[in-house]
């Protein structure tokens, strides 16, 4: 193990986190320490398998990235992504958790996941080359307007009004923890 900091106080913290049997993964700290950190990368891509592995494939190798998004311009609104990731040069996973009833929520999603593809392109690009964008929220209460009826897991994928897909590049997915929870209970 690695030798503790002094502090001033004469408390320490260890250099390497302490097992935290009892932390609630919804609270937003406690999440950011379990999916965001790179120790954790087998508990992250094993949440984003169980998931996403149904519609997007194995998910084999990830890589942290800064959640910390800035704008370009000095009043351009400042984002911060509980997790962000990529698989490559093809994927990038935005990982959300969202606990309070928030009304558009769904907006937020979009302002995040479209910060993510403008922070992909570069200059001079014009076929507007990015990697695949993957947003998985975590919802603690029911959204209706996100969720529609009764279904844990929710995929939202750019569609023209054929039903036809119109891109692939950008996919949602929202999975209600409340539906999920009740679901893997037997609870009706």
């Amino acid at each position: 193990m690695k030798k503790s900091i002094a502090m001033e106080n004469n408390s320490s913290i260890l250099s390497e986190p302490k097992s935290l049997p009892f932390m609630n993964v919804l609270v937003d700290y406690a999440f950011k320490r379990i999916f965001g950190t790179p120790h954790n990368k087998n508990i992250q891509m094993s949440v984003l398998n169980a998931f996403l592995q149904d519609y997007i494939g194995e998910i084999k190798d990830i890589e942290l990235l800064q959640t910390e998004q800035l704008g370009i311009l000095p009043n351009d609104k400042k984002l911060s992504y509980d997790v962000y990731a990529k698989e490559g040069s093809d994927r990038r996973f935005l990982i959300e958790m969202q606990r309070e009833g928030q009304t558009f929520y769904s907006r937020r999603a979009i302002a995040y996941v479209s910060r993510a593809v403008s922070n992909e392109l570069k200059k001079g690009d014009r076929k507007y080359t990015f990697p695949d964008i993957i947003s998985l929220n975590f919802l603690e209460q029911h959204h209706a307007k996100i969720m529609g009826g009764r279904r844990f897991l929710q995929r939202v994928m750019l569609k023209n009004e054929d039903n036809e897909i119109f891109s692939e590049k950008i996919m949602f997915f929202f999975v209600d923890l409340s539906i999920f929870a009740s679901d893997k209970a037997g609870v009706d």
